[in-house]
């Protein structure tokens, strides 16, 4: 149970399994009271789309964005090298309540994940998400994935009403009280791919 002072929650995960194999998933949590009218439109999850803007070159996550320092050093990379995260940073610093803590930590209690993603309101009304990656996994894919999730609630995807409807790129995982998005699989691969192709390989 969320503390009182928390109006909704809502978590994301990434489960553990073999690389050939990587599984994405959303558990459904629910949302502990009505989630804000502004987080639950019925739009479709969509992928990234270049929109020719040159963003700004910075090697700096926003102010917003609170992460240890090996985090702050994938992401300076990042930054340097993939246009698509630093539009998804540019996204996040444009919420003026939102506060993003980044976690470099295997995953809390027993759970069986890589990454994982807590969002909620919190006792000042402003918007919170814990991001969750587990040493060992691919940093940037991981990073720029989960921060894809806190965009979809940004931009007001209802995961559960989506995930009923087919062609919506959200899905419910077989067996599984959880869902997820063709958007966030892709932008955290585009990412990855950004990445290598800095490196050269």
């Amino acid at each position: 149970m969320m503390r009182s002072s928390l109006a909704w929650s809502l978590a994301f995960t990434l489960s553990a399994a073999p690389a050939a194999a990587k599984q994405f998933v959303i558990p459904h949590t629910g949302w502990s009271t009505p989630a804000p009218p502004h987080l639950t439109s019925a739009i479709a999850a969509r992928a990234f789309v270049d929109d020719g803007v040159p963003p700004t070159l910075s090697e700096a996550l926003p102010s917003n964005i609170v992460a240890p320092e090996v985090v702050r050093g994938v992401a300076a990379a990042m930054l340097r090298a993939s246009p698509t995260f630093r539009r998804q940073c540019a996204r996040l610093a444009s919420a003026p309540d939102l506060i993003v803590t980044v976690y470099h930590a295997q995953m809390p209690g027993s759970r069986p994940y890589v990454a994982s993603t807590r969002i909620y309101r919190r006792a000042d009304g402003g918007l919170a998400a814990d991001v969750h990656i587990a040493p060992g996994g691919d940093r940037e894919e991981l990073l720029a994935h989960e921060f894809e999730h806190i965009i979809e609630q940004l931009d007001g995807i209802d995961l559960v009403a989506l995930a009923k409807r087919p062609g919506t790129g959200v899905h419910v995982v077989p067996n599984a009280s959880e869902f997820e998005t063709d958007r966030a699989v892709t932008i955290g691969r585009q990412v990855a791919s950004e990445m290598r192709a800095m490196h050269g390989s």
